[in-house]
């Protein structure tokens, strides 16, 4: 067993599926009751098999999905959940392939990359491994516990060179965060860091926002010093204010993978020079404003209204 150690916040896997399991086998997780039908590859050809026969053909060498339609993703064991549809997947690449968005990880973990493997599955570090309840696990590269980080562009980050290069990662860097100020405090060390890219460079985990404020970057500058927003500059109580970016108020919000952020709309992510940017919501540019009354905001339509989860709106 490693020694190795990372906070955890939930020792098993809990979703609110009733009666679901979950089939995790480095093919990326699949939620289905025993009744339902799954999609499986045997021998080449797709067929549909019901939900409690789906472990006895994954031990045969079959895969879950319809032949031809696999994704060139690991099998590590890095759960993420999507709002976009709800689902939870293996790890980012797997959401990805199947275009989702909004995802997050499902543990209180960090993405630290130092794999383990329990009982013949691999997991991207002990923590996860420990999320999922496993046992039996050891580290699989023979790398010291030193904390040096590199990203590379695998877009991975590791905990050390040594780990990136046992992992066969390239074009390795240390982490590339900036000074934007929306602060997280983090439970494994007491540490409050500038923001969450800075606390996943230093290692830390279950990290919070220090204010009340929600993540999504509608960039401000004040006296010199940027924030994440204007609520997270005023939590800092700064003055003199003024937006980076000269966009609308509109919010319409996009994840960027180039940077993990989320912007309130997509000139704000192009202002800041995100790239590979998705839109939260399948929501149209149909402009029909609505205002809603549980925050007196103004949206671009109904549909990204209720994106953003307000309620009461009427249209302008």
């Amino acid at each position: 067993m490693s020694t190795l150690r990372e906070k955890c916040t939930s020792r098993s896997l809990r979703f609110a599926a009733t009666g679901s399991f979950v089939l995790m086998l480095g093919v990326g997780v699949v939620l289905a009751s025993p009744q339902s039908k799954v999609d499986i590859c045997h021998k080449g050809k797709t067929i549909n098999v019901s939900g409690n026969a789906v472990p006895a053909h994954l031990r045969h060498g079959d895969s879950v999905g319809a032949c031809g339609n696999v994704c060139a993703c690991p099998g590590i064991f890095d759960p993420v959940t999507c709002e976009s549809n709800g689902q939870t997947y293996a790890n980012l690449c797997f959401a990805e392939c199947a275009g989702a968005t909004g995802c997050g990880r499902v543990c209180a973990c960090t993405g630290i990359y130092r794999p383990v493997t329990c009982d013949g599955v691999t997991y991207s570090n002990l923590c996860n491994a420990v999320c999922a309840g496993a046992e039996n696990c050891g580290e699989l590269c023979a790398c010291d516990s030193s904390y040096n980080p590199v990203t590379c562009s695998n877009g991975i980050t590791y905990a050390n060179p040594c780990l990136a290069v046992c992992a066969g990662a390239s074009g390795c860097g240390a982490c590339a965060c900036d000074n934007v100020q929306d602060p997280v405090t983090c439970n494994s060390n007491g540490q409050t860091y500038a923001n969450q890219c800075q606390a996943d460079c230093a290692g830390a985990s279950d990290c919070s926002r220090r204010c009340a404020c929600t993540g999504i970057y509608r960039p401000v500058d004040c006296n010199g010093v940027t924030y994440s927003n204007l609520c997270a500059a005023a939590c800092a109580g700064a003055t003199g204010c003024g937006e980076l970016c000269a966009c609308t108020a509109d919010f319409d919000p996009v994840t960027c993978s180039s940077d993990g952020r989320t912007y309130a709309n997509p000139c704000l992510a192009e202002c800041r020079g995100a790239t590979d940017c998705a839109r939260r919501c399948a929501c149209t540019d149909e402009v029909v404003p609505v205002t809603c009354s549980s925050n007196n905001q103004t949206y671009i339509n109904l549909c990204i209204a209720s994106c953003a989860g307000a309620s009461g709106c009427t249209e302008d």
